[in-house]
């Protein structure tokens, strides 16, 4: 599968200082690997795939840095807060040692929604996606990865679709790419697994 999850596309301020949600990171670590063992998160091509946020208040979420879906088990640096964003200018500011996932934006976009959901998973699985692409709410084909478009087409998914019951988005134009949320990590994951298991994958 091709995946091209390493390259930004808003302007990232990052104020370096590390996280410190040491409770919320130890759960997000035991899913994430959980994910990984799975080939849902890590590597393709010398490119890092997959990321995993929890909201920390109504308008900032600590989620897995740039680049780091290599890693079985991250460490507390490999994690970043993203304090604000801005859909209009494109923009993120966060805080860490690494900039924020690449789709970070895509993250807020959910979280937009509803102040009830709590987590958001990104991943992705080339066979899983190709089964559930046309049985889930699927952002638009020509809405690129991390970017504005895509964000607000996954607000209008929202308004549009049952996506706030199936709580899974199949990224049309992003080959293989996949997210779940709810109201904790824990949830995300289960809405995710239960797909992945609905469709046979393995």
């Amino acid at each position: 599968m091709k995946i091209n999850d390493a390259y930004i596309k808003f302007d990232c301020t990052l104020i370096e200082g590390i996280a410190t949600f040491y409770d919320s990171i130890k759960e997000m670590n035991k899913i994430r690997t959980e994910l990984f063992d799975l080939g849902l998160i890590g590597i393709s091509g010398g490119i890092g795939y997959g990321n995993i946020s929890i909201r920390t208040s109504n308008d900032s979420f600590l989620i897995s840095g740039t680049q780091t879906g290599g890693k079985r088990i991250l460490d507390t640096r490999d994690y970043v807060e993203v304090l604000s964003y801005n859909f209009g200018e494109n923009s993120v500011i966060c805080k860490g040692f690494v900039n924020a996932s690449s789709e970070s934006l895509t993250h807020a976009a959910v979280y937009e929604y509803n102040e009830n959901i709590g987590a958001v998973i990104h991943v992705h699985h080339q066979s899983f996606w190709e089964k559930i692409l046309n049985k889930v709410p699927a952002t638009d084909i020509d809405n690129e990865f991390g970017t504005v478009d895509l964000a607000l087409n996954i607000i209008k998914l929202f308004e549009t679709s049952d996506l706030a019951e199936t709580r899974i988005i199949a990224m049309a134009g992003h080959s293989s790419g996949i997210i779940s949320f709810g109201e904790d990590i824990s949830s995300a994951r289960d809405v995710l697994l239960e797909y992945y298991h609905k469709f046979g994958i393995s």
